[in-house]
This record gives structure tokens, C-alpha cells and sequence, in this order.
């Protein structure tokens, strides 16, 4: 759990607060980040079932990177709180 209320999370980058801005624990961090993986593959393979373009399945992967490195740089900070163990 993220304690947003806390010393530590005031110093963190405004970028990361903007990622985490909806998680509360890393491991629905993980599952969004899994979730933008997911809909980026959908969003790539669509267009050879859909007469569609491929748009924004490039946003879905950035999503993903964003998502992947806020929670490294957490990860790396300690800034999870004691409960979260993966």
C-alpha cells in the first residue's frame, strides 16, 4: 500500500504521482500495467480481423513502459508499504 499522505511520497516525481494516481498497491500496479499490455496486443491485431487502423496500440505500450518504470523506481525508493511482498 502507497501511503500518499506521507513524507517520502511528497518528494516523488510529479510523473509517478500522475502514474500511480489511481493504485494503491503494487500489485494493482502490476495488473495495469499487464491490462495496457494486454490491450496494446489487442489493439496491434485487430486490424487483421477489422477493417480499422492502427490506432493508438503504440499509446497502450507506452502506457505499459510508463507503468513498468514508476513501479521500478518505487521498487527501488522502498516506498511500497511493508504489506506489499512481491
Amino acid at each position: 500500500m502507497i501511503n500518499k499522505n506521507s513524507q517520502e511520497w511528497k518528494s516523488v516525481p510529479f510523473w509517478i504521482k500522475l502514474t500511480m494516481f489511481t493504485e494503491r498497491s503494487r500489485k494493482n500496479a502490476l495488473r495495469s500495467e499487464y491490462a495496457y499490455v494486454a490491450i496494446g496486443i489487442l489493439a496491434f491485431i485487430s486490424p487483421f480481423f477489422l477493417k480499422c487502423g492502427y490506432i493508438g496500440y503504440t499509446i497502450f505500450w507506452l502506457l505499459a513502459y510508463n507503468q513498468s518504470i514508476a513501479i521500478r523506481w518505487l521498487d527501488n525508493k522502498n516506498l511500497w508499504g511493508e504489506d506489499e511482498n512481491q
